[in-house]
């Protein structure tokens, strides 16, 4: 896609520790982000016209992965073609070698480190396909990170470590706008990403 497409950009389609589903969207390059679009979307969706724009800005924005484009995580990775269907070939190589142990899917823990890096190497106060959303809702960035923390929360909860998640959870909550804040969202907490 990012040979084919000036900007990729990456959205969770859940936040769940295992199976979970991310979808990659190419776009022209000038393309950006509508937060006034999210709100009415989230608004319809929701049927729930006194919903504060915030929150539904936080419900959307938390599934936002990152912009693909310019990461450099992909420049050696060989390129899919009908010609040369490299997915194809490989699909079940890579599931056997996940089941001799050799190999490990991109979920749990490695998409958790994926989405660090991506945050790293591209980071939300220059995403360019935040831009509107930046200029018009500043605090919104940190409903991305959100989103990161939860995920996180979700995978070290999977694996019975518990202080960890819950200082996840925390972060979540406290990046997160709410009418009245969760009881657990009073004690402060790191803001940074993945914790091991």
């Amino acid at each position: 896609m990012d040979a084919v497409f000036p900007q990729v950009v990456a959205w969770r389609g859940d936040l769940f520790a295992d199976g979970s589903i991310l979808a990659l969207i190419g776009t022209e390059e000038d393309v950006t982000l509508d937060p006034e679009a999210l709100v009415r979307h989230g608004r319809q969706l929701a049927g729930n016209t006194p919903l504060p724009d915030a929150t539904l800005l936080a419900s959307a924005l938390r599934m936002y992965a990152g912009r693909i484009t310019d990461s450099g995580l992909f420049e050696d990775a060989p390129i899919n073609t009908l010609d040369r269907p490299v997915i194809e070939y490989q699909a079940p190589r890579t599931q056997r070698r996940v089941q001799a142990g050799e190999a490990s899917w991109l979920m749990g823990r490695n998409l958790g480190h994926f989405y660090e890096t991506l945050a790293e190497r591209n980071p939300l106060q220059k995403d360019p396909y935040l831009a509107r959303v930046r200029a018009a809702h500043p605090p919104a960035l940190g409903y991305v990170v959100a989103g990161r923390h939860y995920y996180h929360y979700n995978v070290l909860r999977n694996e019975g470590q518990g202080p960890l998640a819950q200082r996840h959870l925390r972060a979540f909550l406290e990046l997160t706008p709410f009418h009245s804040p969760p009881q657990e969202a009073e004690s402060p907490t790191t803001r940074s990403g993945w914790e091991e």
